[in-house]
């Protein structure tokens, strides 16, 4: 398969036109993230709501289409989740890079990274927002 079939329509655009890209006003929780191999770097702020679900997602940082587009949409996918429905979200996210099966509905736009079954070298990439995610969730 070539490098460029895990450049969909949907990470190009995700990549050109990020949503949530840009400080997080009134964000009450902050993680980052960096991938020392390639560069990227990531940092996710949110805020919380009274019952710990995730009101709002924002990110910030210097990274590939792949990180970018990820980030992009996990912040989409956040908003009105706890910290363990993020932990769904990347245990399905690495398997179905890792060609298992996979809930693609419960996955939403992150299926789109089903392409990195095949480049594992930039799968990094795409779980580099989750790391940051993870981290601003504990505070």
């Amino acid at each position: 398969m070539a490098l460029s079939a895990i450049y969909s329509a949907t990470v190009l655009e995700h990549n050109r036109a990020p949503r949530n890209f840009g400080p997080l006003a009134g964000a009450t929780q902050r993680g980052s993230g960096r991938n020392a191999s390639c560069g990227d770097e990531v940092q996710i702020a949110l805020r919380l709501d009274a019952s710990g679900r995730i009101a709002a997602c924002g990110f910030e940082g210097e990274s590939c289409a792949i990180c970018t587009a990820c980030a992009s949409i996990l912040c989409e996918l956040a908003v009105g989740r706890d910290a363990a429905d993020i932990v769904a979200l990347q245990s399905g996210l690495c398997a179905l890079m890792a060609g298992a099966p996979a809930d693609r509905e419960r996955l939403g736009a992150l299926a789109v990274f089903d392409e990195l079954a095949t480049h594992p070298a930039r799968q990094r990439c795409a779980l580099l927002p989750f790391d940051a995610l993870r981290r601003a969730l504990r505070g």
